[in-house]
């Protein structure tokens, strides 16, 4: 189990570089299939080995296409919580201009390696959950979480969040409040959302039209 722990910090720290260079390329790599990537790092799609040569992959040529400047048009957008309506609306996303370069959902933390394995796995869920980075929770994570987020805005230079909750989850709702009021005294547009737990089920209508207005508002306050 140690092993397995080391690769997957190994894997973790891959994903993070990959997230980082595509804030200086973020049309090499768009949104959907870094979703994707965001996932596989759970579980690697059953094929770790694969995976991880994929991560060197992109790695390699993202750490050759961030060289050259982005002058398309883009608007830098932060996620915070599950991607509500799946792919579909990533896509809806980057057809109106947006793109989304600071994922929350993704942990910034690593197993310890100087414990015993089922202690580090411990301290990996506990740190993430305090940070709001497995979900929605109360209490620690409501502060963590919108700490998070602040970081990300200032590293992406995001003109706006989208701030998601699984429908019906009084905690998520509870988190999304403390943001809502938190970044309209920074002057951070932010949009809410609500998804199901079906990761695949396609976005409404309601989803789409809020993320549209969203992203032509944030477009006329260039």
């Amino acid at each position: 189990m140690s092993e397995e722990l080391q690769f997957k910090n190994a894997v973790l720290r891959k994903v993070r570089r990959i997230l980082d260079l595509r804030i200086q390329a973020p049309f090499y790599l768009n949104s959907p299939p870094t979703s994707q990537l965001l996932l596989g790092s759970n579980h690697y799609f059953g094929q770790p080995e694969i995976y991880d040569k994929i991560l060197d992959q992109l790695l390699e040529e993202l750490e050759a296409a961030a060289k050259t400047p982005e002058m398309r048009y883009h608007i830098p957008l932060v996620l915070a919580g599950g991607v509500a309506g799946g792919p579909k609306l990533l896509k809806v996303i980057e057809e109106a201009h947006g793109v989304i370069l600071g994922w929350v959902i993704h942990s910034t933390s690593d197993f310890r390696e100087d414990i015993p394995p089922l202690e580090a796995i411990a301290h990996y869920l506990f740190d993430a959950q305090l940070k709001g980075e497995l979900g929605e929770g109360a209490g620690a994570s409501a502060t963590l979480r919108r700490i998070r987020i602040e970081e990300l805005v200032q590293k992406t230079k995001a003109r706006g969040i989208i701030s998601s909750f699984v429908t019906g989850c009084p905690y998520g709702s509870v988190v999304q409040g403390i943001e809502r009021e938190h970044f309209k005294k920074r002057g951070v547009p932010m949009v809410s959302l609500e998804h199901s737990v079906h990761a695949d089920e396609p976005p409404t209508e309601e989803q789409i039209t809020k993320i549209k207005t969203f992203i032509e508002m944030l477009s006329e306050y260039e």
